[in-house]
């Protein structure tokens, strides 16, 4: 897992949106299987699954004997000649049920809502966003120059697709300025993740196409550069045995323009095998925070790097962080360390989290959520729907308000005055490249 923010239909991460959607149809298409399933209590004769045992061995001594691992090589011709069994067993048993084909049918037809948009990023004026009409497949990737403008299409998948079955985006990633637009691309749930690259302006797709960027249990991750000619990102290893190809993912660079053989690797290598990251950077691009989990769920091992330097340190998963997010050059991290209920720790820029100021300590209410909004932050309490603002100890970046959306001003709830907590006057410095992401 990464650390989120939740989102009504998505997942929003410093300034990326990941898609997890659930549909409608979905969740119809289940209650009404269940009812089918409740005619006929006979289970069916399903298609037999070998049992070859593999063994791993764990730094603790622990050994896991997995009997069906063969089973996640997707491109094993065994592998798909018994997924597809499955799916024939599953299409004969529920055509043969009663009112199998009006439940299709009406299945079909809640399917067919109106449009929904989610994922909203902004970005120097820019509205970037996902957009599903019904009963198209997948959503399209659209742009608007601000919240009164026209839409405009950067990537549609079904037309991509040629008549073949579309992608789906799994994740994007804009650039600090809004001029170009990364983002990820699944086929057919195989959780392989490629990369590409649209320049705004011009809705074109640029010739960087960089397969093997995450996927499944390891996602994608990526942080812009400062001035937005590269990014770096996480990827698998190449040339690998097949069964090694999901494991391992490390951080590389890529220059846009330039071929994917020859980028550069940054950091990752001897970590967790199946380490997941998540990017997170200051407003200006010059200081990126890799959050490093060992395994899904776990808590997260951050590493800091200034300018072009190397990653160093800042803590290890012993310290219960779960999310964080740049104030300034002044990294916040949500962390347990202390208090099951979290506080906010502020490291500045060579510090460790030893060395951090406790900025928020915890109290009856959990701290669920960290959330920049220009030169301040919400940290997000998960009690009651209640949230309060707070303003950062720390010397932070003032970005005109005539180039940002104040999220404290849009989320001012009457609920959030019912918590006393200290307001701290923020000695503001202007930076040159005032944008919102």
């Amino acid at each position: 897992m990464r650390p989120t923010a939740s989102a009504r239909a998505g997942t929003l991460i410093n300034g990326q949106y990941r898609s997890r959607r659930i549909r409608f149809s979905i969740i119809a298409a289940a209650g009404s299987l269940l009812a089918l399933l409740g005619a006929s209590l006979k289970s069916p004769p399903y298609p037999a699954a070998s049992v070859i045992p593999v063994t791993d061995t764990y730094s603790t001594g622990m050994r896991v004997t997995d009997p069906y691992r063969w089973l996640e090589d997707d491109k094993n011709p065994r592998v798909a000649a018994w997924a597809d069994a499955q799916s024939a067993l599953a299409q004969r048993f529920l055509k043969a049920q009663p009112g199998a084909a009006q439940e299709a049918a009406r299945i079909a037809r809640l399917a067919r809502t109106s449009t929904t948009r989610s994922g909203l990023i902004i970005a120097n004026g820019r509205w970037f966003y996902e957009r599903l009409t019904p009963p198209q497949p997948q959503p399209e990737l659209v742009v608007r120059e601000g919240l009164s403008a026209t839409e405009r299409v950067l990537y549609d998948p079904v037309r991509a697709a040629r008549g073949k079955t579309p992608a789906a985006i799994e994740a994007v990633f804009v650039a600090p300025d809004g001029a170009n637009v990364a983002f990820t691309t699944q086929q057919g749930g195989a959780e392989e993740e490629t990369l590409h690259v649209i320049d705004v302006a011009s809705s074109k797709m640029l010739a960087d196409t960089l397969p093997h960027a995450g996927g499944g249990t390891s996602p994608s991750a990526l942080a812009w550069d400062s001035g937005d000619g590269g990014f770096l990102y996480a990827r698998w290893p190449q040339g690998v045995a097949p069964a090694q190809a999901h494991f391992n993912i490390a951080l590389y660079h890529h220059t846009l323009g330039s071929d994917p053989a020859s980028d550069t690797y940054v950091f990752g290598r001897g970590l967790w095998r199946s380490a997941e990251y998540n990017l997170v950077t200051s407003r200006d691009g010059t200081a990126v925070a890799a959050f490093v989990e060992p395994g899904d769920g776990l808590n997260y091992a951050v590493y800091e790097r200034n300018g072009t330097g190397a990653f160093a340190k800042v803590s290890d998963e012993s310290t219960g962080i779960k999310d964080g997010a740049f104030i300034g050059h002044r990294l916040l991290l949500r962390s347990s360390a202390h208090n099951p209920r979290y506080e906010i720790v502020a490291v500045d820029p060579g510090q460790t989290f030893a060395q951090g100021t406790v900025l928020i300590p915890a109290t009856s209410l959990v701290i669920d959520a960290v959330l920049p909004s220009g030169a301040t932050f919400l940290p997000s309490r998960s009690v009651a729907a209640k949230a309060w603002y707070a303003r950062s100890r720390a010397t932070v970046e003032h970005f005109p308000e005539s180039h940002c959306h104040n999220i404290s001003r849009s989320m001012a709830w009457p609920e959030m005055k019912t918590q006393a907590m200290p307001s701290f006057p923020i000695p503001r410095t202007t930076h040159p490249r005032a944008g919102c992401s």
